[in-house]
């Protein structure tokens, strides 16, 4: 748990797109404390002239290659895991199957879930940051 200022907070919660692009930081700062390493962040096949869905990160945990949705909250409202879908998990895996036909070989892989939440308390001048890793989370 990492804490920021109330204003970075205000300004980081105004736009999804900020919110979603600083969840996908912290989260990638994580993977590495956890001895991960990051290979691509929003990996899209599109980009390569390919069909496929994004993939927040793709990351090695140990000899695993791991394909990560990052989702970020601001509150503790609704489970972030919850938006991640049948037809979000059918995206995200056609994404990864792209980079693992790129691979032309064959490699352990997992679909992981990170969730970030973003809480301010009540009294206090700091936001709290809280991480959630779910590995095989489909």
């Amino acid at each position: 748990m990492s804490k920021i200022s109330p204003s970075r907070y205000i300004k980081i919660i105004q736009s999804n797109k900020i919110l979603g692009d600083y969840g996908e930081k912290i989260a990638a700062k994580y993977l590495k404390k956890q001895g991960c390493k990051v290979l691509y962040k929003k990996f899209n096949p599109r980009d390569f002239g390919a069909k496929g869905g994004e993939v927040d990160i793709v990351a090695r945990d140990e000899n695993t290659l791991v394909f990560i949705e990052v989702k970020t909250r601001s509150s503790y409202y609704k489970r972030a895991y919850d938006a991640v879908d049948k037809t979000k998990q059918s995206y995200i895996r056609k994404g990864a199957h792209y980079w693992l036909r790129e691979l032309k070989q064959t490699v352990p892989h997992r679909f992981d879930i990170i969730e970030i939440y973003l809480t301010q308390q009540i009294g206090d001048d700091t936001v709290n940051t809280e991480v959630v890793w779910t590995k095989n989370a489909f």
